[in-house]
Protein backbone atom coordinates (compact mmCIF):
# COMPACT_ATOMS: atom_id res chain seq x y z
CA UNK A 1 0.00 0.00 0.00
CA UNK A 2 2.83 2.42 0.78
CA UNK A 3 3.41 2.54 -3.19
CA UNK A 4 -0.35 3.40 -3.97
CA UNK A 5 0.58 6.51 -1.27
CA UNK A 6 3.55 7.34 -3.40
CA UNK A 7 1.92 7.49 -6.37
CA UNK A 8 -1.06 9.89 -4.88
CA UNK A 9 1.79 12.07 -3.60
CA UNK A 10 3.27 12.09 -6.98
CA UNK A 11 0.27 13.40 -8.52
CA UNK A 12 -0.90 16.00 -6.33
CA UNK A 13 3.12 17.51 -7.36
CA UNK A 14 2.00 18.20 -10.76
CA UNK A 15 -1.79 20.40 -9.73
CA UNK A 16 -1.34 23.99 -9.78
CA UNK A 17 -1.51 25.85 -6.61
CA UNK A 18 -4.35 28.02 -8.20
CA UNK A 19 -6.14 26.15 -11.17
CA UNK A 20 -7.99 29.19 -12.18
CA UNK A 21 -5.35 31.83 -12.41
CA UNK A 22 -2.80 28.89 -13.69
CA UNK A 23 -6.37 28.45 -16.78
CA UNK A 24 -6.47 24.66 -15.67
CA UNK A 25 -9.58 22.94 -16.02
CA UNK A 26 -10.16 20.64 -12.55
CA UNK A 27 -12.88 18.36 -12.67
CA UNK A 28 -13.77 15.62 -9.18
CA UNK A 29 -15.80 13.00 -9.95
CA UNK A 30 -16.87 10.80 -6.77
CA UNK A 31 -18.91 7.59 -7.33
CA UNK A 32 -20.00 4.76 -4.85
CA UNK A 33 -20.90 1.20 -6.23
CA UNK A 34 -22.00 -2.17 -4.15
CA UNK A 35 -21.79 -5.56 -6.00
CA UNK A 36 -22.97 -9.23 -5.14
CA UNK A 37 -21.10 -11.81 -7.19
CA UNK A 38 -22.10 -15.64 -6.05
CA UNK A 39 -19.56 -18.43 -6.92
CA UNK A 40 -20.09 -22.10 -6.56
CA UNK A 41 -16.12 -22.41 -6.87
CA UNK A 42 -14.56 -19.94 -4.49
CA UNK A 43 -11.20 -21.22 -4.66
CA UNK A 44 -11.37 -22.77 -8.37
CA UNK A 45 -10.89 -26.38 -7.25
CA UNK A 46 -10.97 -29.01 -9.48
CA UNK A 47 -12.49 -31.08 -7.86
CA UNK A 48 -10.22 -33.90 -7.41
CA UNK A 49 -7.75 -33.22 -4.70
CA UNK A 50 -7.17 -29.44 -5.64
CA UNK A 51 -8.82 -26.85 -2.91
CA UNK A 52 -7.93 -25.49 0.57
CA UNK A 53 -7.30 -27.45 3.64
CA UNK A 54 -9.22 -26.63 7.06
CA UNK A 55 -12.48 -26.02 4.73
CA UNK A 56 -14.36 -29.72 5.95
CA UNK A 57 -12.88 -31.17 2.87
CA UNK A 58 -11.28 -30.83 -0.88
CA UNK A 59 -14.69 -30.52 -2.21
CA UNK A 60 -15.55 -27.22 -4.63
CA UNK A 61 -17.21 -24.84 -2.20
CA UNK A 62 -19.02 -22.06 -3.05
CA UNK A 63 -19.28 -18.45 -1.26
CA UNK A 64 -21.33 -14.61 -1.74
CA UNK A 65 -19.25 -12.06 -1.97
CA UNK A 66 -20.13 -8.54 -1.46
CA UNK A 67 -18.09 -5.62 -2.59
CA UNK A 68 -18.38 -1.58 -0.96
CA UNK A 69 -16.39 0.36 -3.54
CA UNK A 70 -16.09 4.06 -3.16
CA UNK A 71 -14.45 5.89 -5.82
CA UNK A 72 -12.96 9.22 -6.89
CA UNK A 73 -11.41 10.55 -9.82
CA UNK A 74 -9.31 13.62 -10.72
CA UNK A 75 -8.77 15.27 -14.31
CA UNK A 76 -6.79 18.43 -14.50
CA UNK A 77 -7.07 19.84 -18.05
CA UNK A 78 -3.87 22.79 -19.65
CA UNK A 79 -3.18 24.18 -22.56
CA UNK A 80 0.08 21.89 -22.21
CA UNK A 81 -0.19 19.10 -20.02
CA UNK A 82 -2.99 16.55 -18.73
CA UNK A 83 -3.34 15.06 -15.11
CA UNK A 84 -5.92 12.25 -14.25
CA UNK A 85 -6.28 10.18 -11.44
CA UNK A 86 -8.74 7.21 -10.48
CA UNK A 87 -8.39 5.69 -7.19
CA UNK A 88 -11.08 3.21 -5.75
CA UNK A 89 -10.62 0.71 -3.12
CA UNK A 90 -12.99 -2.36 -2.13
CA UNK A 91 -13.98 -3.25 0.85
CA UNK A 92 -14.76 -7.07 0.17
CA UNK A 93 -16.58 -9.38 2.09
CA UNK A 94 -16.69 -13.29 2.31
CA UNK A 95 -20.35 -14.94 3.83
CA UNK A 96 -18.63 -17.82 4.49
CA UNK A 97 -15.12 -17.95 4.36
CA UNK A 98 -14.53 -14.83 6.41
CA UNK A 99 -10.97 -15.06 6.52
CA UNK A 100 -10.81 -13.85 2.99
CA UNK A 101 -12.34 -10.84 3.52
CA UNK A 102 -10.56 -7.89 2.83
CA UNK A 103 -9.51 -4.54 0.87
CA UNK A 104 -8.91 -4.11 -2.98
CA UNK A 105 -6.95 -1.45 -4.29
CA UNK A 106 -7.32 0.19 -7.91
CA UNK A 107 -4.98 2.93 -8.67
CA UNK A 108 -4.53 4.63 -11.95
CA UNK A 109 -2.38 7.67 -12.62
CA UNK A 110 -1.95 9.26 -16.43
CA UNK A 111 -0.09 12.37 -17.13
CA UNK A 112 1.10 13.89 -20.31
CA UNK A 113 3.20 17.28 -21.10
CA UNK A 114 3.89 18.69 -24.70
CA UNK A 115 7.73 19.70 -23.73
CA UNK A 116 8.30 21.69 -26.94
CA UNK A 117 6.85 22.01 -30.67
CA UNK A 118 7.20 18.67 -31.27
CA UNK A 119 8.12 16.63 -27.95
CA UNK A 120 5.46 14.96 -25.80
CA UNK A 121 6.16 12.90 -23.08
CA UNK A 122 3.45 10.43 -20.93
CA UNK A 123 3.56 8.98 -17.79
CA UNK A 124 0.96 6.27 -16.71
CA UNK A 125 0.65 3.94 -13.51
CA UNK A 126 -1.48 1.42 -12.79
CA UNK A 127 -1.47 -0.11 -9.32
CA UNK A 128 -3.85 -3.06 -8.51
CA UNK A 129 -4.21 -5.03 -5.20
CA UNK A 130 -6.74 -7.87 -4.85
CA UNK A 131 -7.22 -11.08 -3.99
CA UNK A 132 -9.38 -12.18 -7.34
CA UNK A 133 -7.58 -15.15 -8.71
CA UNK A 134 -7.44 -13.48 -12.04
CA UNK A 135 -8.85 -10.35 -13.14
CA UNK A 136 -10.67 -9.31 -16.77
CA UNK A 137 -9.73 -6.62 -18.70
CA UNK A 138 -12.21 -4.69 -21.25
CA UNK A 139 -11.03 -4.96 -24.98
CA UNK A 140 -9.45 -2.14 -26.72
CA UNK A 141 -10.65 -1.61 -30.41
CA UNK A 142 -8.78 1.35 -31.18
CA UNK A 143 -4.88 0.53 -32.63
CA UNK A 144 -3.68 3.89 -31.15
CA UNK A 145 -4.92 3.20 -27.38
CA UNK A 146 -3.13 -0.34 -27.42
CA UNK A 147 -0.30 -0.19 -24.83
CA UNK A 148 1.35 -4.03 -24.55
CA UNK A 149 1.36 -5.41 -21.09
CA UNK A 150 4.39 -6.55 -20.01
CA UNK A 151 4.38 -10.20 -20.93
CA UNK A 152 4.29 -12.77 -17.73
CA UNK A 153 5.30 -16.38 -17.47
CA UNK A 154 2.54 -18.55 -16.81
CA UNK A 155 2.24 -19.42 -13.10
CA UNK A 156 0.36 -22.48 -11.87
CA UNK A 157 -3.62 -21.49 -11.52
CA UNK A 158 -4.27 -19.31 -8.22
CA UNK A 159 -6.51 -22.27 -6.24
CA UNK A 160 -6.60 -19.95 -2.85
CA UNK A 161 -7.67 -15.96 -2.48
CA UNK A 162 -4.43 -14.99 -1.30
CA UNK A 163 -3.96 -11.27 -2.21
CA UNK A 164 -0.95 -10.12 -4.67
CA UNK A 165 0.12 -6.13 -6.14
CA UNK A 166 0.76 -5.73 -9.50
CA UNK A 167 1.81 -2.61 -10.88
CA UNK A 168 2.58 -0.94 -13.82
CA UNK A 169 4.56 2.26 -14.59
CA UNK A 170 5.33 3.60 -18.11
CA UNK A 171 6.75 6.56 -19.61
CA UNK A 172 6.70 7.55 -23.37
CA UNK A 173 8.82 10.08 -25.70
CA UNK A 174 7.94 10.98 -28.73
CA UNK A 175 8.95 13.28 -31.38
CA UNK A 176 7.12 14.46 -34.14
CA UNK A 177 9.24 15.26 -37.38
CA UNK A 178 7.06 15.67 -40.14
CA UNK A 179 2.78 15.98 -40.30
CA UNK A 180 2.30 12.35 -39.55
CA UNK A 181 6.38 10.60 -38.88
CA UNK A 182 7.10 10.39 -35.30
CA UNK A 183 9.76 8.77 -33.44
CA UNK A 184 9.26 6.73 -30.22
CA UNK A 185 10.78 5.78 -27.04
CA UNK A 186 9.43 3.81 -24.29
CA UNK A 187 9.75 1.66 -20.82
CA UNK A 188 7.88 -0.03 -18.37
CA UNK A 189 8.73 -1.34 -15.61
CA UNK A 190 6.10 -3.52 -13.63
CA UNK A 191 6.27 -6.31 -10.88
CA UNK A 192 3.63 -9.11 -9.25
CA UNK A 193 3.86 -9.72 -5.38
CA UNK A 194 2.28 -12.50 -4.29
CA UNK A 195 1.30 -14.00 -0.33
CA UNK A 196 1.11 -17.06 -1.92
CA UNK A 197 4.35 -18.43 -1.54
CA UNK A 198 3.51 -21.05 -4.12
CA UNK A 199 3.11 -18.32 -6.68
CA UNK A 200 6.59 -16.65 -8.31
CA UNK A 201 6.91 -13.08 -8.09
CA UNK A 202 8.48 -11.10 -10.82
CA UNK A 203 10.46 -7.76 -11.82
CA UNK A 204 10.18 -6.73 -15.54
CA UNK A 205 12.04 -4.26 -17.50
CA UNK A 206 10.69 -3.22 -21.20
CA UNK A 207 12.51 -0.38 -23.11
CA UNK A 208 11.71 -0.01 -26.66
CA UNK A 209 11.84 2.04 -29.67
CA UNK A 210 9.25 2.99 -33.00
CA UNK A 211 9.20 4.84 -35.83
CA UNK A 212 6.75 5.68 -37.94
CA UNK A 213 7.50 7.68 -41.32
CA UNK A 214 5.57 7.88 -44.53
CA UNK A 215 7.67 8.26 -47.49
CA UNK A 216 4.50 8.67 -49.56
CA UNK A 217 1.13 10.21 -49.19
CA UNK A 218 -0.20 7.10 -49.16
CA UNK A 219 2.75 4.51 -48.21
CA UNK A 220 4.34 4.12 -45.14
CA UNK A 221 5.97 2.20 -42.49
CA UNK A 222 5.66 1.65 -38.78
CA UNK A 223 8.31 -0.32 -36.87
CA UNK A 224 9.13 -1.37 -33.26
CA UNK A 225 11.65 -2.58 -31.43
CA UNK A 226 11.37 -3.58 -27.71
CA UNK A 227 13.44 -5.87 -25.09
CA UNK A 228 12.56 -7.56 -22.11
CA UNK A 229 14.05 -8.50 -18.95
CA UNK A 230 12.13 -10.53 -16.63
CA UNK A 231 13.48 -11.35 -12.93
CA UNK A 232 11.46 -14.49 -11.02
CA UNK A 233 11.76 -15.08 -7.59
CA UNK A 234 9.65 -17.46 -4.82
CA UNK A 235 7.42 -20.30 -6.27
CA UNK A 236 9.38 -22.62 -4.09
CA UNK A 237 6.52 -25.36 -4.15
CA UNK A 238 5.94 -24.84 -8.09
CA UNK A 239 8.01 -26.83 -10.64
CA UNK A 240 9.35 -23.80 -12.42
CA UNK A 241 12.92 -23.20 -12.03
CA UNK A 242 14.02 -21.05 -14.68
CA UNK A 243 15.17 -17.70 -12.71
CA UNK A 244 15.04 -15.18 -16.29
CA UNK A 245 13.98 -14.58 -19.11
CA UNK A 246 14.99 -12.14 -22.06
CA UNK A 247 12.53 -11.21 -25.12
CA UNK A 248 13.49 -10.01 -27.96
CA UNK A 249 10.57 -8.23 -30.37
CA UNK A 250 10.54 -6.08 -33.22
CA UNK A 251 7.72 -5.77 -36.02
CA UNK A 252 7.41 -3.98 -38.70
CA UNK A 253 4.07 -3.02 -41.23
CA UNK A 254 4.08 -1.85 -44.39
CA UNK A 255 0.43 0.77 -44.38
CA UNK A 256 -0.98 1.81 -48.13
CA UNK A 257 -3.55 4.43 -47.48
CA UNK A 258 -6.86 4.00 -49.71
CA UNK A 259 -9.08 6.45 -48.75
CA UNK A 260 -9.03 9.46 -45.31
CA UNK A 261 -10.58 6.77 -43.87
CA UNK A 262 -9.14 3.37 -44.89
CA UNK A 263 -6.05 1.83 -44.81
CA UNK A 264 -4.84 -1.69 -45.57
CA UNK A 265 -1.12 -2.98 -43.95
CA UNK A 266 0.44 -6.29 -44.10
CA UNK A 267 3.24 -6.76 -41.60
CA UNK A 268 5.97 -9.11 -39.94
CA UNK A 269 6.82 -9.49 -36.26
CA UNK A 270 9.66 -11.63 -34.80
CA UNK A 271 9.98 -12.96 -31.39
CA UNK A 272 12.38 -14.43 -29.82
CA UNK A 273 12.61 -15.68 -25.96
CA UNK A 274 15.51 -17.00 -23.98
CA UNK A 275 15.25 -18.19 -20.92
CA UNK A 276 18.14 -18.60 -18.29
CA UNK A 277 18.34 -21.33 -15.60
CA UNK A 278 17.94 -24.96 -15.19
CA UNK A 279 14.88 -26.18 -17.31
CA UNK A 280 15.26 -22.96 -19.38
CA UNK A 281 12.60 -23.37 -22.61
CA UNK A 282 13.90 -21.28 -25.29
CA UNK A 283 11.46 -20.29 -28.78
CA UNK A 284 11.21 -18.15 -31.29
CA UNK A 285 7.67 -17.03 -33.06
CA UNK A 286 7.36 -16.18 -36.79
CA UNK A 287 4.15 -13.92 -37.26
CA UNK A 288 3.25 -12.63 -40.43
CA UNK A 289 0.00 -10.89 -40.55
CA UNK A 290 -2.27 -8.82 -42.79
CA UNK A 291 -5.12 -6.57 -42.38
CA UNK A 292 -6.99 -3.15 -42.39
CA UNK A 293 -7.92 -0.37 -40.15
CA UNK A 294 -11.40 1.50 -40.94
CA UNK A 295 -12.48 4.91 -39.43
CA UNK A 296 -15.86 5.56 -38.65
CA UNK A 297 -15.28 9.17 -38.23
CA UNK A 298 -13.42 11.87 -38.13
Amino acid sequence: MYRAVVFLLSAVIFLPANPAAADHLVTWTPSFTVSEEYTDNVDLSSGDGGGRTGRGGWEEESDWITVLSPAVSLEVTGRTRSLSLHYAPGFVYYAKNEDDSTVRHNLNLAYAEQLAKHWNVTLTDTFTRTEEPYTVREPVFTREDVEERPLRREETLRRERRPYYENATRVGFTRQFGPADFVRLGYIFSFLENDDPTVEDNRRHRPSVGVTYWFQPHLGVDSEFSYERGDFSGGEETDVTSEATNRYRGSARLIRNFTQHLNGFIGYTHTVMDEEGEGADDYTVYEPFVGFDYAVSE
